[in-house]
């Protein structure tokens, strides 16, 4: 789901709400031009005296563990971004077995086989919540419990990032969204036969405060039953208090810290998020064209011919044809929908994917061959080697290149320790950057880079949650995913761009 960030700034000022989400179903953009501002008032209360007003309490060791927990599972799985203020609760005897378990996950794969529906969801769901704070059964539910698992009625509906969803079962049994597209289940979504089941939620929707404020991240540093104090990060590297309240949904009732800057602190968030929601889509859509990966058929053992596609692609492109020729076989230029399809190395899905977000785009069958002219292109760069790239970035101030300290570069067969490497190096990462893996690759005994474009990251502890990628064929997928093919490998560098010196350029 794309982010639509909609800030009134006036809104935003300390001591001023901001208008709640709709406490029914709503449509998952907010229908705001992007950094709209009003002229800014002084305001009477600040920000932080509002929070302090309302007393709330330090986080508690529960919490404390659940929030160490995460990156583990963010590493893994996609996780809602729910802040509960206060825990869903199951009862149920099976429930407590279930928790119990030394092995969760083999006991729900039992109970998902048994075709029991019911009993699924008295010890999978706690008050319509997918939730366990307990890792081991977070990850078994995560991996085993699927929709179809759950229900078998017509209609289902699901709250995830501030919106109901209604999702309608197919012929297959499966359900799906509104869109057409298959719907999924994942941890802290809400589902239930019944929408208003789904009332009173027990959570605040940090995605709806990421949507409304333009935060990267949402940092709890105090909760109460109907409201919590957060940090906020924001893109140009400020962090300012917030006070959200949960009144049936999430509202965010102000921002703090330093009322003269924070207008531009908005409005540069504002910009960032619509840039993000572009780069988003381009990498959505390069996953659904699915150009194949710059692989030769019938690659000579011992001969590494990675990259030699794409050169005969453009050739043929720019000439106007439907195939190229390559060694002995044909290779379509398009794919069925008449979209341009250039094979890619994993490098090249990174920077196809910046330059079509920014409008820059090989136009499609049917129209005079050539590249549209977007907001930015990148030129003479060496886009096609990540270990170019990467001497590359040293010099050019278009890039911003980071060094992953020896401690952090952990390899991602490590689980625990890898995860809290992604944790201690958050702050320098952030939705739009590219991690630059490298490490041994067991099937030739040789080290490799691989290259992934954070898209989303999880707003409390920062750890890249959803990557996109092409390692034989575009995916969007988790970071766990992404590397497993090489465990053996861990995240040595990030890269980033300065778009505005780009388009400068």
């Amino acid at each position: 789901m794309l982010r639509h960030v909609a800030l009134t700034v006036s809104l935003l000022l300390a001591g001023s709400s901001v208008t709640s989400l709709a406490k029914t179903a709503a449509p998952r953009a907010i229908d705001q031009a992007p950094g709209a501002a009003a002229p800014v008032a002084a305001a009477p209360v600040s920000c932080e005296a509002r929070i302090d007003e309302l007393h709330l309490d330090a986080p508690s060791a529960r919490f404390e563990r659940y929030v160490d927990a995460l990156p583990e599972l963010v590493v893994e799985t996609r996780v809602g971004h729910a802040l509960y203020l206060d825990w869903p609760v199951n009862e149920s005897p099976a429930r407590a077995r279930l928790e119990a378990a030394r092995r969760p996950d083999r006991l729900l794969r039992e109970i998902v086989a048994s075709g029991d529906r019911a009993r699924l969801r008295e010890v999978a769901l706690s008050e319509g919540y997918l939730f366990a704070d307990r890792p081991a059964l977070a990850r078994a539910l995560s991996a085993s419990v699927h929709l179809e698992d759950l229900f078998d009625a017509p209609v289902v509906f699901r709250q995830r990032d501030g919106a109901i969803d209604r999702l309608t079962r197919d012929d297959e049994g499966g359900y799906l969204d509104a869109d057409g597209t298959r719907a999924t289940l994942r941890l802290n979504d809400r589902v239930a036969v019944d929408e208003a089941d789904l009332a009173a939620p027990r959570h605040l929707d940090l995605e709806v405060i990421r949507r409304r404020t333009g935060a990267l991240r949402t940092i709890p540093v105090a909760l109460g039953h109907d409201a919590a104090a957060l940090d906020l990060v924001f893109p140009d590297g400020t962090r300012r208090p917030a006070l959200a309240r949960l009144d049936g949904a999430t509202e965010v009732s102000c921002v703090g810290g330093d009322l003269e800057t924070l207008e531009a602190t908005l409005g540069h968030a504002a910009r960032f998020a619509a840039r993000q929601d572009r780069l988003a889509l381009a990498a959505r859509a390069l996953v659904r064209e699915s150009p194949r990966f710059d692989e030769p058929i019938d690659e000579p053992e011992g001969v590494q011919e990675d990259g030699r596609l794409r050169e005969a692609w453009v050739a043929a492109y720019g000439r106007g044809e439907r195939t190229f020729h390559y060694r002995d076989h044909d290779y379509p230029v398009f794919d069925a929908d008449g979209n341009a399809r250039p094979p890619q190395v994993c490098v090249d899905f990174v920077f196809d994917s910046w330059e079509r977000g920014e409008g820059t785009w090989y136009r499609p069958r049917g129209e005079a061959p050539g590249v549209t002219e977007g907001q930015a292109r990148f030129r003479g760069v060496p886009r096609r080697s990540v270990q170019q790239l990467l001497e590359h970035a040293s010099t050019d101030a278009t890039f911003e290149r980071l060094d992953v300290a020896s401690r952090d570069r952990v390899a991602l067969q490590e689980g625990p320790r890898f995860a809290r490497a992604m944790a201690r190096i958050a702050d320098d990462v952030r939705p739009g950057d590219a991690l630059v893996i490298h490490g041994l690759r067991l099937q030739d005994g040789r080290n490799h880079y691989h290259a992934v474009l954070v898209l989303e990251v999880e707003p409390i502890t920062g750890v890249p949650m959803t990557v996109a990628d092409n390692q034989g064929r575009p995916h969007l997928r988790t970071l766990g995913s992404a590397m497993r093919a090489a465990p053996l490998r861990s995240i040595k560098h990030r890269i980033r761009v300065d778009f505005d010196a780009l388009e400068a350029a």
